[in-house]
């Protein structure tokens, strides 16, 4: 039986702009053949072993021919394999997915369209542009920018002029000169308003609007890189009135997160919500170690008056033991839990528990303040913790109480860092770039040629005074600190100084 090849939409650029279909069609193919996508969030979604085909294309650059392309399709869905074709838009939106769905029907394969949010919609809605408005435009139009190759056949620009509704062009940077020219010729008026939005829905979103009859110099003189949309109509005089995207407080911002994976995507998603580019660069990466130890504590955890977390991992981890052990939550009847940070609050929290203790400073010295008067030489501490973890701490509980420490994991330099974001970095490119602990920026050094002057030359935002002592101890200069040690506090930080600059 062959399998059914799907056809998906990725949309407009913006990763969550992709359908729940989409995105699950992604994730069970065996080949993905792909376009020139904005976000390498879409080939992250593809399972381990899944092989990626790129077969993107840019004026005068196909990677594949579009008639090689829809037979390689065809011929690795005969193979076996299920194969996703993954498109810019919509499929069926100047995408020629109908192109490799006919060729896919004369081969007696089977497909399945998953429609995309095209940028003929999407795009103008974030460049604050209704396609459609009461009392502006009824109607709206969608023309490609350019004709079929070596054909030659230019839009009927006098039954396009005559259109009171939005006139939307895709691809068409190229011929803007024309496409203005032969709508002014036709009679369509000078003043009508225009705009040409670039790159829409990402980071780097940027819109120029003129009338018509000066559009085209506008964009001469000010100048953006494509993919670009033109559009035509009064609704395009509602720009100011309804843009929202580019007014984001962290709009056109690139921050490098550099927290390991499966850590970084909260971060991101915050950064993103705000306008940010978030750069995925994990520097760590968490091992977990055997600690055959931790088997006879457990059985004994009455024995315990507290439990301290110091970390998010130690907090996963240990609890991934306890129930791997089959025992839950309920083993800790009586005994108090104090977490180190919000993130390790809500690892509790997950599994329905509310500690006892947060210290508010995430640091040796503000969770001693906390902790050491609450603390009688009647108790027992279990402190499961990482291999590299500084034990000031544990040295200061063990001078009123016995402590028992258990290594749960070790960090390690993460060896697949994203080279896209080491590059940015070294190009001066990323605008700002977390540090949430000193093994992270170890990790940066030595990932860097000549890390001092690159990490000088971006601003580093720490995570609390124990990370920006490891800054400031390298010869860097003062970073911005989170006044809360969290990932917020972090993003709290960044928008801070943003707004300093804005008003400076």
């Amino acid at each position: 039986m062959i399998p059914t090849v799907y056809l998906v939409g990725a949309g407009p650029g913006d990763f969550e702009l992709m359908t729940l279909k989409g995105k699950r069609c992604i994730q069970q193919a065996d080949v993905l053949i792909y376009d020139r996508l904005a976000s390498d969030a879409f080939l992250q979604l593809a399972k381990p072993g899944c092989r990626l085909i790129y077969a993107g294309k840019q004026a005068g650059n196909h990677a594949i021919p579009q008639e090689e392309l829809n037979q390689l399709i065809a011929r690795e869905a005969l193979a076996g394999h299920r194969v996703v074709r993954l498109k810019g838009g919509d499929p069926y939106v100047f995408g020629r997915g109908g192109e490799e769905a006919l060729c896919l029907r004369q081969y007696g394969v089977p497909f399945e369209v998953v429609p995309g949010v095209t940028s003929a919609i999407a795009g103008l809605c974030y460049a604050g542009i209704p396609i459609t408005q009461r009392d502006y435009a009824a109607s709206f139009h969608v023309i490609t920018g350019h004709a079929k190759e070596g054909v030659e056949r230019e839009p009927d620009w006098q039954l396009l002029a005559r259109q009171e509704g939005t006139l939307v062009f895709l691809m068409g940077l190229g011929h803007l000169d024309q496409i203005a020219g032969g709508l002014l010729a036709a009679g369509k008026d000078p003043a009508t308003p225009a705009a040409v939005i670039s790159n829409a829905s990402l980071y780097n979103q940027q819109v120029r609007t003129a009338p018509l009859g000066e559009i085209a110099r506008e964009v001469t003189q000010n100048p953006v890189p494509s993919p670009a949309i033109i559009v035509v109509g009064q609704v395009v005089s509602l720009r100011e009135q309804l843009s929202f995207f580019e007014r984001r407080p962290l709009f056109g911002k690139t921050v490098g997160v550099t927290r390991g994976r499966g850590q970084n995507q909260q971060l991101l998603e915050q950064l993103e919500s705000l306008g940010a580019r978030g750069v995925s660069m994990p520097m760590i990466s968490i091992v977990p170690q055997p600690a055959p130890e931790l088997e006879g504590k457990l059985k004994h955890l009455g024995d315990y008056s507290w439990l301290v977390l110091t970390s998010q991992n130690a907090a996963q981890i240990f609890f991934e033991r306890l129930f791997a052990s089959g025992r839950d939550s309920r083993a800790l009847g009586g005994v108090k839990i104090c977490a180190i940070g919000a993130a390790t609050a809500g690892e509790l929290e997950k599994r329905g528990l509310t500690p006892d203790c947060v210290p508010p400073a995430f640091s040796s010295q503000g969770i001693w303040q906390v902790l050491g008067p609450m603390l009688t030489s009647q108790d027992r501490v279990l402190l499961p913790r990482g291999k590299k973890t500084v034990s000031r701490l544990a040295q200061r509980m063990g001078e009123i109480c016995p402590v028992d420490e258990v290594i749960l994991y070790e960090t390690q330099p993460e060896k697949q860092a994203n080279r896209e974001g080491l590059a940015l970095l070294a190009e001066g490119k990323l605008d700002y770039l977390t540090v949430s602990s000193p093994s992270i920026l170890t990790s940066l050094w030595n990932q860097l040629e000549n890390p001092g002057a690159v990490l000088s030359s971006t601003r580093l935002v720490t995570i609390g005074p124990v990370t920006t002592q490891a800054v400031l101890d390298a010869g860097l200069p003062q970073p911005l600190e989170a006044h809360v040690s969290t990932q917020e506090g972090m993003v709290q930080a960044i928008l801070e100084d943003c707004k300093r600059q804005s008003q400076q």
